[in-house]
């Protein structure tokens, strides 16, 4: 489960949508992750359809979509802590973050996430997500 600081939430109402308790930080963090950072090679080709038209800026989300057919392995392990390092990167210079740490480890075929966001001088966010879920019930 998320730790989730009661005294950040806000309260969102679109019309009839209700969109209640919704913590920044983690949903910057869900977004970097699990939008399918654009990629375009020989094999792959697709992402967030915004990177399009937004060629000259930095790219929106993570690439660890390329390893969803991997097996559970040292390498995929080490690509999917870099892919995870890249996307969240943006937080440190945004001022969100001072440091990210990241630890991923491969636990009963799913690739678990562990996050360290350091977020001040003692304080320290800490996630662990089931990637392999695409995050979507993988937080805790």
């Amino acid at each position: 489960m998320i730790d989730f600081d009661r005294s950040a939430f806000t309260t969102f109402s679109l019309d009839s949508l209700d969109l209640h308790e919704i913590e920044a930080l983690e949903n910057a963090i869900l977004i970097s992750l699990f939008t399918d950072k654009r990629v375009e090679s020989e094999i792959e080709k697709r992402g967030y359809w915004a990177d399009v038209v937004n060629e000259n800026s930095e790219k929106t989300g993570s690439e660890l979509w390329l390893l969803a057919r991997s097996k559970l392995d040292e390498e995929t392990k080490e690509l999917a802590s870099q892919y995870v390092r890249d996307s969240l990167s943006w937080l440190i210079p945004a001022g969100i973050a001072k440091s990210v740490d990241v630890d991923v480890e491969a636990l009963r075929g799913s690739l678990i996430l562990n996050l360290s966001i350091y977020i001040g001088c003692d304080q320290v966010k800490q996630y662990r997500i089931n990637a392999s879920s695409g995050g979507a019930h993988g937080i805790s």
